[in-house]
């Protein structure tokens, strides 16, 4: 996230022959990590699709095979670990750490790679 996000702005300065704003720099690392946590949802959710019944079953098994865990805890674990629960929770978290990571890495990339003023050359009179 951190990579994307100091990546994004070195290829932003890379466009532009004056420096790179801040504001500008953040925006883009903003966009690049909720980029990065769509890409991740959709995976995670493409893999649990072809994985999901094996793991809910453990899951299932193991809950049920606890003395300790209330019925009604264990009926709502099952039903946020399954289907959209799962990836609105995913949502939830991922786009939110993902963009705020990635702007972060967005304002270290200024340091690297904002490129420096010239010089004002001196009013002529």
């Amino acid at each position: 996230m951190v990579v994307g996000g100091l990546l994004t702005t070195y290829l932003k300065q890379q466009q532009q022959p004056e420096p790179i704003e801040t504001s500008d720099a953040v925006l883009a690392g903003l966009i690049a990590g909720a980029v990065g946590a769509l890409l991740t949802i959709i995976g995670t959710w493409t893999l649990l699709h072809w994985t999901g019944p094996i793991w809910q079953d453990q899951l299932r098994s193991q809950l049920e095979s606890n003395p300790d865990v209330p019925p009604q805890f264990r009926d709502m674990m099952l039903n946020v670990m399954t289907g959209r629960g799962l990836a609105l929770l995913q949502f939830a978290i991922t786009l939110p750490v993902y963009s705020a990571f990635s702007a972060l890495g967005a304002l270290l990339g200024l340091a690297f790679f904002r490129k420096k003023m010239p010089p004002q050359a001196p009013p002529i009179a």
